[in-house]
């Protein structure tokens, strides 16, 4: 929820060289105003002035930031990007000024198409896109001055911010969120998520580093929206709509494929590879195969197509400026300040509502009660309540609990265990006792063997169920509270315990989901929610490399539940970082065998070889040419980070069957499942 701004200043009021007509966006850092020079005639008499807001002008990192943008701005000029006219400082405060391009914006443009039931021309949009290519190419292979490479990342490439003429022009804007190699010594991280969440790349949205590439995969977006004229990537919630974005799902694209060019939605798969080794190196080599793609057409009836579709989207309504406003000026997602996301329903509101008492009658005859509706929720996921009991709101009447859709979504998927098979198949296909065999040794198997299935593991009340895809652990349920999401929130400091009470408290508002209650409320932003669900649920699967009792029993062919959100996750990476969370320390199991022999296993185990595995573990794999003592394996005993990474390569490459003791008591298993 965005907090409500001071006014500006009145219309004419003089600012240095200019006169501020209008305030037409103000966000989180900077107001932006369009602007008369006295003293300036044609094209220049009228300009865009973005000023740092005056409570910021004192913070160091803000001016820096602004001063960056600026700095930037003056090194581009290219026909397809807005131009920077200069800036400075008016009694302390930090100012740039750029062009005014009187039209509207793409977002406008494809909005006012969307709502008439219109589609721009596909020579008219790929005409806009390949402009727009050109503009970011620009921006991509900047140099300063001294000709050095600036290798700038717009990370806003989104409708908002490309502006459409009235005369036909096309032009990419507002730097205020890129990163350049201006900024190499900053303290932001890498993988530092700004901009617009609708035109993310799918490593954005999993919190990876990212480069150029991440913007082409944007300007892919923003070409299928001008072919298609409405989203491309939507969903009934924000966190709906990154799952789409991280599976690459484009159906509304691939639905008008065959009305468009040969060869124009091949190029636009490319930039919109979920991999980025698999898209364009460069905006211009995207633009080119689009342009190879397009029909022949005049460039003037194309700039003239263009004209006239800005000129028609501008009779919207009243003549509408271009609003040049600052990824800061608008919430993530959003094209004006005020308008709403397209693709996403709109949150229900958020006014305060009665409490509602709920009774539990379960199917041995007791009865709990009154409980909030989260607490409800809580004793469903640990399984203190089943899909079986009857639940009643104000003492009504007792409704099954799986009958009840707000409720029936936070049932664990299936609550047999080993002695109880699941419905469908009859047995297990795979059956391991955790003193015998590592988790590590389970996940591996099921990677390499790219298994798709549930894998129930159990240690006393203790279940977990981890569902596999092809290899990939998808979703995670728990009947530990403590691993709850509210709870895990919490502990991480995410938000407080007063803030997880609030959103239990609305989660019937927004149908029993507490991830859409935290975005709605404006507690979490929903890239950051997205983030913090994966790193959940990695956490949910390390925590099964300290089980060392218990069992995990696989059932294969079995598809996770229709309510579970589906990550997709890397199981080596999961690995290797378990490995390294769970040995912690040279007191490892491993550490009191030094004078003891590890020999090599001949053959590898099954398609290990390809897995990938990191650098230095396979380096520690191809020193060990027959029987080695495992001191000779280690760095010398005063390094003890060095030997702490190598005791955890030789434990991941023992667990993994790749390596042995030659003593067979040290081994967990003769049994070698990978």
């Amino acid at each position: 929820m965005r907090a409500s701004q001071p006014p500006g200043p009145a219309p004419g009021t003089s600012f240095g060289p200019f006169v501020l007509e209008q305030r037409i966006a103000v966000g989180g850092m900077a107001e932006i105003f369009l602007a008369r020079q006295p003293d300036a005639a044609g094209a220049r008499a009228r300009v865009v002035v973005k000023r740092l807001l005056p409570l910021l002008k004192e913070q160091p990192e803000y001016r820096a930031m602004f001063e960056t943008e600026a700095r930037l701005g003056t090194f581009i000029t290219h026909p397809n990007v807005v131009e920077h006219l200069g800036g400075g400082q008016v009694d302390g405060h930090p100012y740039c000024v750029m062009e005014y391009v009187f039209g509207v914006d793409a977002w406008q443009l494809i909005r006012r198409m969307q709502r008439a039931k219109r589609r721009l021309d596909p020579p008219i949009a790929l005409h806009a896109a390949i402009e727009l290519l050109h503009g970011l190419h620009a921006v991509h292979t900047a140099r300063d001055p001294d000709g050095k490479p600036l290798r700038i990342i717009h990370r806003d490439v989104s409708p908002t911010n490309i502006y459409l003429s009235s005369e036909g022009d096309v032009k990419l804007a507002d730097l205020g969120i890129a990163r350049s190699a201006l900024q190499e010594k900053s303290s932001e991280p890498g993988n530092t998520i700004k901009g617009k969440f609708g035109y993310l790349a799918p490593e954005q949205v999993l919190g990876m580093p990212f480069d150029q590439r991440a913007d082409i995969f944007a300007a892919g977006i923003v070409a299928s929206e001008l072919l298609i004229c409405r989203p491309l990537f939507t969903g009934g919630s924000q966190l709906s709509v990154l799952l789409a974005i991280r599976d690459v799902r484009i159906d509304p694209l691939l639905e008008r494929a065959a009305d468009l060019p040969p060869g124009v939605v091949a190029a636009i798969q490319r930039a919109l590879a979920k991999d980025p080794d698999d898209r364009y190196e460069s905006a211009i080599a995207f633009a080119r195969d689009l342009e190879a793609a397009m029909p022949r057409t005049n460039p003037e009836a194309l700039r003239e197509g263009m004209r006239k579709a800005v000129r028609w989207a501008m009779t919207d309504g009243a003549s509408i400026p271009l609003d040049p406003t600052p990824d800061a000026a608008r919430p993530p997602g959003t094209g004006t300040a005020d308008a709403p996301l397209p693709g996403i329903e709109p949150a229900p509101p958020t006014a305060p509502v009665k409490a509602i008492e709920y009774w539990v009658q379960t199917t041995s005859g007791k009865r709990i009660g009154p409980l909030t509706f989260a607490k409800v929720v809580e004793l469903i996921a640990t399984s203190v309540i089943g899909g079986e009991d009857r639940v009643s709101t104000d003492r009504r009447e007792h409704k099954l609990v799986r009958e009840l859709p707000d409720l029936a979504r936070h049932i664990p998927p299936r609550t047999a265990n080993t002695t109880d098979p699941l419905a469908g198949p009859a047995a297990p296909d795979l059956v391991v006792r955790l003193e015998s065999v590592s988790f590590v040794h389970v996940l591996a198997t099921l990677a390499l063997r790219a298994e798709t299935g549930l894998l129930l593991c159990e240690a006393g009340s203790a279940r977990k169920e981890v569902y596999f895809q092809k290899g990939r652990p998808e979703f995670v349920t728990s009947n530990l509270a403590g691993e709850l999401l509210g709870e895990y929130l919490v502990a991480h400091r995410h938000i407080s315990r007063g803030e997880l009470d609030m959103a239990l408290a609305m989660m019937p508002r927004f149908d029993g989901r507490l991830g859409d209650t935290l975005v709605g409320l404006g507690l979490l932003e929903s890239v950051q929610l997205f983030q913090i669900i994966v790193s959940q649920v990695k956490d949910k699967i390390i925590d099964l490399f300290r089980w060392r009792t218990g069992s995990a029993a696989f059932y294969k062919g079995v598809p996770h539940p229709e309510s579970g959100f589906p990550l997709g996750l890397d199981s080596w990476s999961i690995i290797v970082e378990g490995v390294e969370r769970t040995v912690a320390s040279l007191d490892c199991e491993m550490a009191r065998h030094e004078d003891e022999l590890l020999v090599p296993v001949r053959p590898a185990p099954h398609n290990l070889i390809q897995a990938p595995l990191p650098q230095h573990v396979r380096t520690m794999l191809a020193s060990v040419g027959g029987p080695t003592k495992m001191g000779a394996l280690l760095p010398p005993t005063q390094d003890a980070a060095a030997r702490l990474k190598a005791f955890r390569s030789l434990y991941l490459l023992v667990e993994l069957g790749a390596l042995r003791w030659d003593s067979p008591s040290l081994n967990r298993s003769e049994t070698n499942i990978v």
